[in-house]
C-alpha cells in the first residue's frame, strides 16, 4: 500500500466545495500570489472564487486556474470576518 495518494486519483477540483479558502500559488489577475478567496464555484480546469476585505466585504471575484489554487485548512485568521461573527 502506497504511503501517498497520488494526486491524480484525487484531483483537487474533485477535493474543493464551494465556501472552501484557496490560497492563490501564483499572480492571478491583479491579485499576489498567497492572497486568501473563498470558493463560488469548482469548474473542470477552474475555480470561481471570491476575494473579500477584513471586513467581509467582496472586492473581486477570480476565475483560478486548478492548479493555482491551494486549498487551505480552516483556521480563524484565513478569513478575517469569521472572527465578527455572532456566537450563537
Amino acid at each position: 500500500m502506497p504511503d501517498r495518494i497520488p494526486r491524480q486519483a484525487y484531483p483537487l477540483e474533485a477535493m474543493l466545495r464551494p465556501l472552501d479558502v484557496i490560497a492563490l500559488r501564483v499572480e492571478v489577475d491583479t491579485w499576489e500570489a498567497g492572497t486568501l478567496a473563498t470558493v463560488l464555484e469548482v469548474g473542470e480546469d477552474t475555480v470561481l472564487a471570491e476575494v473579500t476585505g477584513e471586513s467581509g466585504s467582496s472586492l473581486d471575484i477570480v476565475t483560478v486556474p486548478v492548479d493555482a489554487a491551494e486549498g487551505v485548512p480552516w483556521h480563524p485568521e484565513a478569513s478575517p470576518s469569521v472572527s465578527r461573527w455572532p456566537s450563537v
